[in-house]
């Protein structure tokens, strides 16, 4: 028994793991098992979709489109966006237009009576001392838009049948439109202390020299009235360009408005030389002219209000509170 008992303690000490025959080396380890491969039946775990937690609307872009026409609702409000340079040669585009306009009414219906008018005046017609001399009263041409007469005693005896009337005074040089009783007249005095000669032989070759100027000088003049006087009215329509937009909700600086309200000017000015080429044609006479310059300042306003609303509408985000019942 004893025998059996140490053979088999033998034994297990030959087993024992630290015995150096079975022992083994630190550098070897057991290779990792590899994953087990999916089956064909087996079915994909539900995906849970789950909203995106919500981000505050970015503020209203401006107009990508490139500001190159005043004329309607939309192309004015891109105005607002654009460069003072841009603004400034449309401004510059249309004024030019506009004098062009004038000088071409100008040039067909006014210039023929003054030739005329010029080639029937006396020789001996002169202006001293401040009086007109060497003249009678009467017709010297006269057309539908424009007449030239001479009314020394300013009795009214020539008459006015055109819509312009240039009448020569003793001592002043009248514009009398056909409605002069609503419309008043314009009176220009002759010069003091001077010797004018004006007649026929004197004017026809002072014309022929002077006219290429007195052409440049309309269209320039009528040019920079209209670049004055859009410049004042755009100052004060800016501020009216910003309240419509401040009620509006919509996002506009003083400047941008300033360039708005420049741009809403132009579809009046726009229609106002269509008026003057329909009435150089003859197709509206001087009231038709007068009522189309009364629309062609509504249109303005019509622009003005209109075309800020055509800007995108500012977004309000509110930022969600604190959970009160956090704590």
């Amino acid at each position: 028994m004893e025998d059996g008992a140490m053979t088999s303690s033998a034994d297990a000490d030959n087993a024992s793991p630290t015995s150096p025959e079975n022992a083994k080396p630190a550098s070897e380890t057991p290779a990792p098992m590899p994953p087990p491969e999916p089956s064909a039946s087996a079915e994909p775990d539900p995906v849970i979709e789950t909203e995106p937690a919500p981000t505050p609307d970015p503020a209203p872009e401006q107009p990508r489109r490139s500001a190159w026409q005043p004329f309607t609702f939309g192309g004015v409000a891109t105005f607002a966006y654009a460069s003072a340079d841009r603004v400034f040669l449309v401004h510059l585009l249309m004024a030019f237009i506009a004098g062009i306009s004038v000088l071409w009414l100008v040039d067909l219906n006014y210039t023929p009576v003054i030739v005329a008018a010029m080639r029937k005046m006396p020789e001996e017609a002169v202006i001293q001392n401040g009086n007109l001399e060497g003249v009678e009263t009467g017709l010297l041409a006269e057309r539908r838009f424009l007449s030239v007469a001479i009314d020394l005693r300013q009795d009214s005896e020539v008459g006015q049948s055109a819509d312009f009337q240039i009448e020569c005074h003793q001592r002043n040089v009248a514009i009398c439109p056909s409605f002069r009783s609503l419309a008043g007249v314009v009176l220009f005095s002759y010069p003091q202390d001077c010797y004018v000669p004006i007649g026929r032989t004197n004017l026809e070759p002072w014309w022929d020299a002077w006219k290429p100027v007195c052409y440049a000088g309309i269209v320039l003049g009528v040019a920079l009235g209209l670049l004055l006087a859009w410049l004042i009215l755009a100052t004060a329509y800016g501020i009216v360009a910003r309240l419509v937009a401040y009620f509006g909700d919509r996002s506009l600086r003083l400047g941008q408005c300033w360039n708005l309200a420049a741009a809403s000017l132009m579809p009046g000015a726009l229609l106002m030389v269509t008026a003057i080429v329909l009435y150089g044609l003859q197709v509206v006479d001087l009231i038709g002219l007068s009522a189309l310059f009364v629309l062609h300042l509504v249109i303005s306003w019509v622009y003005l209000f209109m075309a800020p609303l055509r800007i995108p509408r500012m977004r309000t985000v509110f930022s969600p509170s604190a959970n009160p019942f956090a704590n």
